[in-house]
């Protein structure tokens, strides 16, 4: 933990997200996970899908690679949800991302351990994750993060959309 905060101590959020072409004002959304079946993106897709008519400035950078970046890529274009959801890759500069981001999202289906949960919290995220047990051993639901049922687009989309309604709560849960 504080070998990655101390890669983030120097990160300005607003040009971290200039850099990467986020606006100014969208509240951002980070899954980093490699793109495969086990990780659920298309859940969040889906989810995405159902937000963005009430949450236009709300976007999500998906960060990974894999087999599924070109169908997960196609699904995006024909839900009509390029403005919301950023591919960007394989990426050496995670922590910096995370730091410029207000909450992090994992879909998963399957986890052996959420590494990427734990990092994300390092960096003061709040989290909204799938309700499987080695992830609820490091998310406390309603203190750090909510959880909500596996392969559950709606009520994934429900547990984001209690931060984009309250960013509030998003930066307390995040600095537990």
């Amino acid at each position: 933990i504080k070998k990655i905060r101390r890669k983030v101590s120097g990160v300005h959020p607003s040009e971290k997200r200039n850099e990467m072409d986020v606006e100014e004002g969208r509240f951002v959304f980070t899954c980093a996970a490699r793109l495969h079946p086990v990780k659920g993106h298309r859940f969040l897709i889906e989810a995405i899908s159902y937000l963005k008519r009430e949450y236009p400035s709300m976007c999500v950078l998906l960060l990974g690679d894999g087999p599924l970046e070109d169908s997960l890529k196609e699904e995006v274009q024909d839900k009509g949800l390029d403005d919301y959801i950023y591919f960007m890759g394989y990426r050496e500069d995670v922590y910096e991302i995370l730091a410029a981001s207000d909450a992090f999202v994992l879909p998963s289906i399957n986890e052996g351990f959420g590494i990427a949960i734990a990092e994300a919290m390092a960096v003061s995220l709040p989290v909204v994750a799938s309700n499987i047990p080695s992830i609820a051993e490091v998310v406390k639901e309603g203190e750090t993060g909510f959880l909500v049922p596996t392969s559950d687009a709606k009520a994934l989309s429900q547990g984001m959309e209690k931060y984009l309604k309250n960013p509030d709560l998003a930066r307390i849960h995040g600095e537990r």
